[in-house]
């Protein structure tokens, strides 16, 4: 069992959506550190869950804001669907209002509340 919250998924999603494509230095820094789709597209696929995802064979818990303007939700939801084509299971808790970091003890709260199932049945 694993899970994944308000993770990135794919890493060439990550610089078409969200804070990246805005912020120009961000995304400069970012290509420096996990590669640059323009020119190394292949070992940015190979690097991101959702292409080799026949691989994973655990069962996945994604948590995911609808708000979050970091990491956008689209990330879980091709995760989910790849998954899904092969009959993995995943289960996705999507959250309303949540960004990409909590705001207040509620969130935290709800979040908590969602993984705590998942994990109690290990």
């Amino acid at each position: 069992m694993t899970d994944s919250y308000a993770g990135v998924t794919d890493l060439t999603l990550m610089f078409n959506k969200g804070t990246l494509k805005s912020n120009l230095r961000l995304s400069e820094e970012l290509k420096k550190i996990v590669g640059d789709p323009s020119t190394q597209l292949d070992e940015l696929m190979k690097n991101s869950p959702v292409y080799p995802y026949k691989k994973i064979k655990k069962t996945v818990l994604l948590l995911h804001g609808f708000s979050d303007d970091v990491v956008d939700i689209e990330h879980s939801f091709r995760l989910q669907l790849m998954m899904e084509t092969q009959d993995n299971k995943v289960d996705f808790v999507k959250f309303n209002g949540l960004e990409h970091s909590f705001k207040t003890i509620k969130e935290v709260e709800a979040v908590y509340k969602a993984i705590m199932p998942f994990y109690s049945a290990i």
